[in-house]
């Protein structure tokens, strides 16, 4: 990565990792004055999402968090809404949306057997994603 990192005709660098590398991947991007975008969940603590951000805000570059949600027809819909001022002018945004996985989705999706899914106590996770720099 560190040969990445030096060279000078990279501007930006896509971080498409395993989620517990994030952190350490994107800072030393940051300090090597490139803008970064990262695959979700951005890291896998708090503690080292705020240093995400805080490093790129020291090295004034723009990091973003993928989302593949851009094709979605609703937010097609959202995106024409706001090109032709149907809103207004907007000031600012903020997006929630509840994602609810059924039983087999879920331990398909995280290869857990069916019978281990009795043993986890149903919660509900909220994910929370600043947003440094995203473009309909």
């Amino acid at each position: 990565m560190s040969d990445l990192l030096a060279r000078k005709d990279i501007h930006i660098v896509s971080v498409c990792t395993p989620s517990g590398l994030h952190s350490a991947q994107v800072i030393a991007c940051a300090q090597a004055g490139k803008h970064v975008i990262t695959e979700k969940p951005m890291a896998i603590t708090w503690n080292d999402a705020q240093a995400m951000i805080a490093a790129c805000r020291r090295a004034n570059v723009k990091l973003t968090v993928i989302s593949q949600h851009r094709l979605s027809p609703d937010v097609i819909v959202l995106k024409q809404l706001i090109a032709e001022g149907r809103l207004g002018q907007l000031l600012a945004g903020n997006a929630s949306i509840n994602w609810y996985r059924t039983q087999i989705t879920t331990t398909a999706a995280l290869g857990v057997e069916q019978r281990s899914w009795m043993v986890v106590e149903p919660c509900l996770i909220r994910a929370y994603i600043r947003l440094i720099c995203f473009s309909i």
